[in-house]
This record gives structure tokens, sequence and C-alpha cells, in this order.
């Protein structure tokens, strides 16, 4: 499995990938399949265009897009020294394998890359113990819980916010 950041090539298997993820578990991301279902290409590009602030990083089997994370730091100045992990998704033929654990590694390495960014934090459905069992293994905190975070055909998910330190021993 090769790993590195999505260039605008990667669009129409990002898209595919993407609304996978969105079909298949519905209950773990914020967007909406019927939502992403209508970007257009460009949309989409400006999405993946990687800048220094925010891209996509891909989990690749020989030419096959099998696994997708992002981040995106925070915009504010006073906010700079940290970023958001998004939208984890492994499809179903590349998991069990540690796929995941190496993606987001990759994407880690990437995100220390940049010296202003001390902190990544994300959010995770509390029922998704996949996942939140990866983040731990990786030295993720967690640092909150939002109930009622997501509501998904009238059902309410509840959150862990997550944390990682990148440049320092703990997180205060």
């Amino acid at each position: 499995m090769d790993f590195r950041l999505l260039t605008l090539e990667d669009t129409e298997q990002y898209r595919s990938l993407r609304l996978q993820a969105l079909e298949e578990l519905p209950f773990h991301f914020a967007s909406a399949y019927e939502i992403e279902k209508k970007k257009s290409i460009e949309e989409l590009m400006d999405e993946i265009r990687p800048s220094g602030s925010q891209f996509i990083a891909g989990a690749f089997s020989g030419r096959e897009l099998t696994g997708i994370t992002a981040f995106k730091q925070e915009p504010l100045h006073k906010m700079k020294h940290r970023g958001q992990i998004l939208s984890m998704y492994i499809s179903p033929s590349a998991r069990g394998n540690g796929a995941g654990k190496s993606l987001l590694t990759y994407l880690l390495d990437r995100i220390k890359e940049n010296p202003a960014i001390e902190k990544a934090d994300l959010a995770v459905g509390a029922e998704n113990k996949g996942a939140i069992a990866l983040y731990r293994s990786l030295g993720f905190v967690q640092y909150g819980e939002y109930a009622n975070a997501l509501k998904v055909d009238g059902e309410y998910v509840d959150e862990l916010y997550m944390t990682l330190a990148l440049k320092t021993e703990k997180i205060r």
C-alpha cells in the first residue's frame, strides 16, 4: 500500500470513495451523501488542491484509492497552532491490515512538516470503537464529548473530541 497527498488527477476516485463512505457510514460523517453528490468537479478540485494549510491524504492499492483523510489548519490567527483531522475512511476491501493506522501516520507526518502546527484535533462518533482505538493507539487523548452532535435521519450521534500534541509532551 502506498500513501501520498491527493492531486487533481485523483478527483474522480476521490469523489467515488467519498460517496461510498457517506453511503456506507452516514452516522460517521457530518456531511451527507445527498449534499456531496451534488458537488461539481470544480468544487471537488478545490477541496483536493493541496496548500500549506489543508490537504487530503490517500491510501492506494496499486492505482486504486482505498482510503482518505484530510487536514485543515485553523484559519484564525490565534488558532493557527492547531488543525482538524477530517473525513477518515478506509474502504472495506482495505480494512484489517493496518491501512488506517498507516494512512493516519502518513497524514500526521505531513502535518508535522508545518512548524506552526502544535496539535491536531478530531471528532469521532462515540460508538465508533474501532476508530477510537486507532486514535488512542497513536497517542490521541479525549478532551470532551458532545451529546447529540449529529442528527441523521432523526437519530442522534454523540461525538468525542480528541487531540494529539505534536510539539509538546502533553496538552494542558
